[in-house]
């Protein structure tokens, strides 16, 4: 076989792979979508994209690799809109608002199944999204660490303001980045308290904001 029937016949192996994730991701969320994500089975899967069950496991250990690779996918889409947002933003305000705001609000309308995923009794599913929660987590903080001290810089925010210490607190009841915060985690719960996001981050920005 020629270099280039190599070639070709690698590239139609890696889009059959890609094709038959993309199936089995899309179909997972389908059905965790429609009965949630501790009634849905292998099984279930497998048979809504009519495809078996051996040639899910082939690409996903187990439900809960699915799940988090759906997990991965959505918090990548939601990074790569915030950056998008940010560069259309034209003061610090903006910028601000939207990186408490967006993340939360894409979740509720988008990614729903995470909060169903967050009730299940699963302690290594809890524990694999926990860790990803606080991978997450530190590059958030970086995020928002620059964003502040840049508006320092800028004489847009108070120099006194202790910035490790705000986002710590942004984070942990903005985004409950640490887990030992007992809070009720449900899509209607989220609904409710992003109502107040408004009132929130006018408190935080009035309360931080350089005055003239």
């Amino acid at each position: 076989m020629s270099n280039s029937g190599s070639i070709r016949k690698a590239k139609n192996e890696m889009n059959e792979i890609s094709d038959k994730k993309e199936l089995i991701l899309n179909t997972a969320e389908s059905i965790f979508e429609k009965y949630g994500y501790a009634k849905t089975s292998m099984d279930d899967i497998a048979n809504e994209a009519y495809i078996g069950k051996g040639t899910i496991y082939y690409y996903f250990k187990s439900k809960e690799d699915i799940f988090l690779e759906l997990v991965v996918h959505y918090h990548k889409m939601i990074r790569n809109l915030v950056e998008k947002e940010m560069s259309k933003c034209t003061s610090f305000d903006q910028k601000f608002k939207l990186m408490i705001e967006l993340p939360i609000k894409y979740a509720i309308e988008k990614y729903p199944i995470y909060f169903e995923a967050l009730k299940t009794p699963s302690k290594s599913l809890l524990k694999k999204i926990s860790n990803f929660k606080n991978e997450n987590r530190a590059m958030l903080y970086e995020k928002l660490v620059s964003l502040i001290r840049e508006a320092q810089a800028n004489q847009e925010v108070d120099e006194n303001v202790d910035v490790e210490k705000l986002i710590e607190v942004l984070i942990r009841w903005f985004f409950l980045g640490d887990d030992d915060i007992n809070v009720t985690l449900s899509k209607e719960g989220f609904e409710k308290f992003i109502k107040e996001y408004d009132l929130f981050i006018y408190i935080i920005l009035y309360g931080i904001k350089k005055r003239s």
